[in-house]
Formats: C-alpha cells, sequence, structure tokens
C-alpha cells in the first residue's frame, strides 16, 4: 500500500513562543516533519509526501494564481513526491519563519486541492493530511461544510491529524456549546483518554479565545465525518523517537515439493525471517564532492616475489591450495567440476530425526516458510498429512533445494510446524559435510581436583536465573517491537552529516543507549561477589614461545653448573599435545616429530611414512608433489640411518624406484638429480669399496710380517 503524506506547517508569529523555555513550538513542529521524514527515507517507503507551509511571506499555490485575493501566504515548498535529503536539507537549513498569520481553514483548502490533483493518476490507496499549528491567529468557519465534503470526494478520504502544542479536549468529551453537536449518537473516531472539559493538564496554560475557536472548529470537523486524531507535541515527539524498519514484502518462491518419483505437491515458499542489511549505495561516497559516481577503482595483480613483477588478468589462472600447494586447473577442468545444470527443484532425499539437526547446522541468513499452493486443496490435504506424520514420528526432511535453472543446490531441512491448525514446513540451510569442521577439546574435569564442588554447581546455577530478565511467562524477546541499534545509529550519524557536514558526529542517542542497556538487579552483583571469592582467578605464567624456549636452552648449555630443575619441561609448554598420525600437509615435520616424542612405537611411525610417500607417488597430481616427495625421502633416508635401520630403507626405496619407473620415469631421474642415489648401484659401489679397503689392508699386514 502506498501512502499520500501531506505535511501543512504553520510558520507564522503564534509558533515562535516557547514551551518549555528552550524550544518554540515551530522548533519542535520542525523536529517532529524531519523525523518523519527520515523515517520514510531510511525505512525505504514508496510513499509520498509534501510540504505546505502557512504564514509565510510569501505565496506560492495554485489557488492564489486563480484569485490574488484569496489564499495568500501559503506556499506549497515540496510538491507530493519521493522524500529525499533535499527535503531535510530544506527543513534544517532553509526554512525560515514568518512575520504573518494566515487562518489554517484556507491552508486545509490549498492542502486538499494539491492532494486532489496530484493523487489523480497515481496508485495511492490512503491519503493523510498532517496539520502543525498553535491555533494563535484567527480563522473562520466559513464554508467549513464544503471543506468537510472536500475530505471525503472522488472515493478517496482524506485523514486529519492535528498536532498542537495543547490537548484538544472538545474532540473527545463530546462536549460543545452547540446542543446540536451533543449526544452519544456523534462519531468520535480517537480512543485515546483526554482530560475532561475544563480540567487543564500539568504544564499546559489556559488557552486563548484563538485556540478556543480553532479547537471548535477541528472538533466540528471530525464529528462531520473527517477521520483523524489529535496530539500533542510532546506526545507526537515521542511518537517519531527512532527510525522505522525498513518495509519488506516476501515474494513467493512456486514449486514443487517431490517426495520419490509419485508424490508431487505444488507448494510455494515465502521469507519467514532475514537479517536486515543497511543499503549499499550509502556505505561509501567521495569526501569533498559527496557522489559515488566520483569513486573508482583500478585493480592491478602483481607476483609476490622480490621484483613485484605485474600480471596482466588475461594471463591469471584459478588454482585450489592441496595443503601449501597451489593446484591450478583450466577452463576445461572448470567445467567439468562445474555442477550440471537443473531445473529448480525442492526434492526430499530422506528423513532423520530432529535431534540430528541441531541449531549450529542452521546455515544462511534466512528461512523459508513452505506453504501449499493457494486454493488447491490437495496440495493442502497432502502436505498436512506430511507435515503431521513427521511431527508424530518427530522427524524433519533433508531435500535439495534448486532455486532456479544454473543455480548450485543447497541441502536443506524442512522442519514440520503445527500452528492453530495450519499445517508448514520451515525450510533452513544445512552444510554440507566438507564444510563442517569438528573441533574436540579436552574435557573441563579431566582430573578430581578440577571437579567443582556442589556449592560453586549451585551458584553457577543461581547466576544463570538471575540473568532471566523475563518480567512473565510471555514476556519473551520480541524482535518486532525492537529497533536495530546498528540501524538507529547509522541512520543519526547520515542525517547529522546532512545538517552538520564538517562538524564531529554526535553521541551515542540515548534512545539507542537505553535499548542497548540492562540494568542489572542488585541480586546479580551479589551473586557476582560470591562466584568472585568461590572461584578464584589465579594467573598462570605466560608460556614460552619457541624462540624464548631456544635461548633458554642455549643458555643453559652455556652454564653447566646450573642446577636443572624438576618439573614439566619448556617443550611441554610449547606443545601440550603430541602428534600421533603423520598429516598430508607437513608430512615429514610429523614423521620427524613422531620419532623424538616417542608417541607411536618406530615400526609404526616408519609403516605410516611409507604408506604417505606411495600416496604422494600414485596421485594424480604427482608432478606438483614432486618437491614434497623429495622431502619425504630425504628424511625418511635420514632417520633410518640415525636408527640403524638402513636395511629397511634399501628395501624401501627399491619398492619406490619399480613404482616410478613403472608409471612416471621422468619423476625418478627428478629425484636422482637432487640426491635420491639408486639402492642396487649403491649397493655394487659399496662392496667393491669394501673389496679394495680388504685387499689393501692384506697388503699392509704382509709387509709388516716381512
Amino acid at each position: 500500500s502506498q501512502e499520500a503524506l501531506l505535511l501543512c506547517l504553520d510558520v507564522g508569529t503564534g509558533m515562535k513562543d516557547s514551551t518549555n523555555n528552550q524550544s518554540t513550538s515551530l522548533d519542535l513542529c520542525i523536529h517532529v516533519i524531519s523525523t518523519l521524514v527520515q523515517r520514510k527515507i531510511f525505512s525505504q517507503s514508496k510513499d509520498e509526501v509534501s510540504l505546505v507551509l502557512f504564514g509565510t511571506n510569501e505565496t506560492s499555490n495554485p489557488l492564489n494564481q486563480e484569485d490574488e485575493e484569496s489564499y495568500q501566504n501559503i506556499s506549497i515548498a515540496f510538491s507530493l513526491g519521493c522524500p529525499n535529503f533535499e527535503l531535510l536539507h530544506y527543513l534544517s537549513n532553509d526554512l525560515k519563519p514568518g512575520v504573518l498569520e494566515t487562518d489554517f481553514v484556507d491552508a486545509l483548502t490549498v492542502s486538499l486541492d494539491h492532494l486532489h490533483k496530484e493523487t489523480r493518476y497515481k496508485k495511492i490507496s490512503s491519503c493523510r493530511i498532517v496539520l502543525f499549528t498553535n491555533f494563535c491567529h484567527p480563522t473562520s468557519d466559513e464554508n467549513l461544510d464544503g471543506i468537510i465534503g472536500g475530505f471525503n470526494t472522488d472515493g478517496m478520504n482524506v485523514q486529519l491529524d492535528v498536532i498542537s502544542s495543547f490537548t484538544i479536549n472538545k474532540l473527545l468529551s463530546n462536549e460543545d456549546d452547540n446542543p446540536s453537536h451533543s449526544g452519544d449518537d456523534q462519531p468520535g473516531t480517537s480512543t485515546h483518554r483526554r482530560p475532561d472539559r475544563g480540567e487543564l493538564p500539568c504544564g499546559e496554560k489556559p488557552k486563548s479565545a484563538n485556540q478556543q475557536a480553532g479547537e471548535g472548529i477541528i472538533t466540528r470537523m471530525h464529528r462531520g465525518g473527517v477521520q483523524g486524531d489529535c496530539y500533542t507535541l510532546r506526545e507526537a515527539v515521542k511518537a517519531v523517537m527512532g527510525f522505522e524498519k525498513c518495509s519488506v514484502r516476501s515474494a513467493k518462491w512456486k514449486c514443487n515439493l517431490t517426495l520419490g518419483s509419485h508424490l508431487s505437491i505444488p507448494c510455494c515458499a515465502y521469507i519467514k525471517t532475514k537479517e536486515a542489511k543497511l543499503k549499499q549505495t550509502w556505505k561509501k561516497c567521495h569526501a569533498k564532492t559527496h557522489k559515488k559516481e566520483d569513486i573508482t577503482s583500478n585493480i592491478f595483480y602483481y607476483i609476490d616475489d622480490d621484483e613485484k613483477t605485474e600480471v596482466t588478468k588475461e594471463n591469471l589462472g584459478k588454482g585450489y591450495k592441496y595443503g601449501k600447494d597451489i593446484i591450478t586447473f583450466g577452463t576445461e577442468d572448470e567445467k567439468q567440476m562445474k555442477f550440471a545444470a537443473c531445473d529448480k527443484c525442492l526434492s526430499i532425499l530422506g528423513f532423520t530425526d530432529m535431534r540430528n539437526v541441531h541449531v549450529i547446522h542452521h546455515m544462511d541468513d534466512q528461512a523459508h516458510v513452505v506453504i501449499p499452493e493457494a486454493g488447491d486443496e490437495h496440495a493442502g490435504t497432502a502436505l498436512s498429512a506430511l507435515c503431521t506424520a513427521m511431527v508424530k514420528q518427530n522427524l524433519c526432511a533433508v531435500a535439495c533445494h534448486v532455486y532456479r535453472k544454473g543455480s548450485n543446490p543447497k541441502l536443506v531441512a524442512l522442519l514440520p510446524k503445527v500452528k492453530l491448525g495450519s499445517h508448514y514446513l520451515v525450510m533452513v540451510s544445512l552444510p554440507f559435510a566438507e564444510d563442517v569442521r569438528p573441533l574436540s577439546f579436552e574435557s573441563l574435569f579431566s582430573g578430581k581436583n578440577k571437579q567443582p564442588s556442589e556449592e560453586q554447581l549451585q551458584l553457577a546455577e543461581d547466576l544463570i536465573s538471575s540473568m532471566d530478565f523475563t518480567q512473565s511467562e510471555d514476556g519473551i524477546f520480541k524482535a518486532k517491537e525492537k529497533m536495530n541499534p546498528t540501524f538507529q545509529r547509522t541512520f543519526q550519524c547520515l542525517d547529522h552529516r546532512l545538517k552538520h557536514p564538517d562538524s564531529k558526529l554526535p553521541d551515542l542517542n540515548q534512545l539507542i543507549n537505553d535499548s542497548v542497556s540492562i540494568s542489572h538487579p542488585t541480586s546479580v552483583e551479589t551473586l557476582l561477589d560470591k562466584i568472585n571469592e568461590k572461584f578464584p582467578v589465579i594467573l598462570n605464567k605466560k608460556p614460552q614461545t619457541s624462540h624464548e624456549a631456544w635461548i633458554n636452552n642455549k643458555s643453559d648449555v652455556a652454564d653447566p653448573d646450573k642446577e636443572e630443575k624438576p618439573g614439566v619441561s619448556v617443550s611441554a609448554h610449547i606443545r601440550n599435545e603430541q602428534t600421533t598420525s603423520i598429516g598430508t600437509v607437513t608430512t615429514d615435520q610429523d614423521f620427524v616429530e613422531i620419532l623424538q616424542n616417542g608417541s607411536l612405537p618406530s615400526n609404526e611411525a616408519f609403516d605410516q611414512m611409507e604408506q604417505r610417500i606411495k600416496e604422494f607417488v600414485s596421485d594424480s597430481f604427482v608432478e606438483v608433489l614432486k618437491y614434497k616427495i623429495l622431502k619425504c625421502l630425504v628424511t625418511f633416508m635420514e632417520q633410518t640411518n640415525k636408527m640403524n635401520a638402513t636395511d629397511r630403507s634399501k628395501r624401501f626405496m627399491n619398492k619406490i624406484k619399480q613404482i616410478v619407473l613403472a608409471t612416471n620415469p621422468t619423476l625418478w631421474n627428478f629425484l636422482k638429480e637432487n640426491g635420491i642415489q639408486d639402492d642396487s648401484d649403491s649397493s655394487d659401489d659399496e662392496m667393491m669399496t669394501s673389496d679394495r679397503v680388504i685387499g689393501d689392508e692384506a697388503d699392509a699386514l704382509l709387509d709388516m710380517m716381512e
């Protein structure tokens, strides 16, 4: 629905009175109007706004152009259209008070004429005029019946809301000096409770004769059939505190929910919840011109080397990281890796217990509601039966969701909901297996000395209970009634920057501060003191880094007289968890660390290392892994020599040689060029060398005997 909102503001001399010795009525009205316009802009509303001023020094309206003697000192400052920052700038800097007085009835006539002309060919669902005045000027009720008829003409009912500096009593008390307007059968459009006639609200002054006359005209208009309400400036300021949320209309997504090859239920999905995000165009602009178009971005690509060689975009390639290595792939590889396009679908793959789908598995920033297609009774019956069966067995469905043809498929969970006689499914995204990173942590209660006492457990339970700030059973957090503090602060800064471009940003608004601050009861403070007493915090010594540990070890070696203290070693501080398996990323380091720590038997460590090297040699990307293979073989041979297991090294090298020569002879040439010897050749050389050594020793022995 689109609304036409016309703001009719009195800027005459009577609006210069001060209501609280600080701000005049005109200042408060401008503040309310500015806030209303801001709410329309920041909520991305499609409503249209117009501004009409009366009491101005100049005259600018179509009715005065037809008759220059009437409707003077009334100006249409902003024609009906989408609210923008120009209107806000005008209200803040260019709007000047007048020195004349103008009848608000004439201003309403000009406003009605402008509304009817501007909305005649537009799809406007409702029209509303908001009158800001304190009725300090003379007024006339001439042709009042014709004006009342103008609020209900051409099939359009225009609502009239009045905001003044005092409380209008007659509208709601149903009392008037004219007996013809008394009685209970007169229409009243407001339900707000006002003080009785003759009773002045706290802080209000007695009304003048002009104010009483204006109050009577407004009363007659509302009783004559004009819809609307009346508010004081104080009420209006409170009502517009904060900015509205963005009004978003959810579009439906139509698809058939399929189960197997024979069951297909026509359904449609609507967005249930979605993370609200700021408008992207507000995030950046040029500091001097304040235009986004003046910001240009140029992207350059460089090789990460000493020369920083520039590379054009055409020469770039794609790749995936495999451990510490980057595996490149071309266009053909990308086509093969790409998922085959299929039409949009919502297909159930299977069912699982609700306990298997935790809240932590919910992904994306939105959830959808899946309901049967409107008007399809068979679809409604089928979906209702499916939801009922799932609820009875405590099951949820796991389905494949493709938004449109060519989109990547998503794994979703369909959670059944039966509420107030309606049956529907809530669709949330789930992660794939490779997206889950399982993390295992050591138990906090691994030792008897770490077990909490009953008193400590009770204190923790009491603290959790005290942090529940709900006042009643239904006093849960209602997100619809809360304002996003991030949005509120952003809008506040945008408004301030518009009005004061060269000044610093203001402090946090008190309304925003109150929304994010929680007043802790005194009982919570007492519990926190007890917890600090029962759970003492002991400052542990900061663990040494590897560099510090190396320096300390070096100093210990340099000082042999220093007595070694018993306790936990430095290496235990540096690494709390020992490596028990050889991975694919730092294979050689894992192998050496296992042998040094003794976390596995040496034979098992050698078996794991041999298996890893065989996997690397047989890998389809062996050309990329050749340096890793070389490093692993060198480390393997070094460790076998240290542990006097050269026979095992020779046997393994023979196996590797056979595998490599059968699959990739160039790899063996690469290994030989980088120091990996052929075991068969090296064994022959060793035999020849040993024969020469024995012969030389025999000749020396014969010489000694002679």
